[in-house]
């Protein structure tokens, strides 16, 4: 928990390569753990933070795992929020500004 806040921050901050590295490591950390839906908030997280830094493609994937994991976890609402959001990437990688 404490990692997935200290990347929302460091994001927050303009410090986006350490939100990113804090992230991924949230994310693993919570897989490790079994914990499902921070995972999946962690990776959602991460595509956001992604998607700010124009890596398209790395964002997709990332919020590809977090949509199929709030599926799984039955968490409809949050799975169609992520896939709004893999969609926002997605269209970004085909029509750079």
């Amino acid at each position: 928990m404490v990692l997935n806040n200290l990347g929302l921050a460091l994001r927050e901050m303009g410090r986006f390569e350490e939100a990113v590295d804090v992230q991924t490591q949230a994310a693993a950390i919570f897989r490790e753990l079994g914990d499902r839906h921070r995972e999946s908030q962690a990776l959602n997280n991460l595509g956001s933070i992604l998607r700010e830094v124009r890596r398209f493609e790395e964002a997709i994937g990332a919020h590809t795992q977090a949509a199929a994991i709030f599926r799984e976890l039955g968490d409809r609402q949050r799975e169609e929020a992520t896939l709004v959001l893999r969609a926002d990437a997605q269209r970004a990688l085909v029509e750079p500004s």
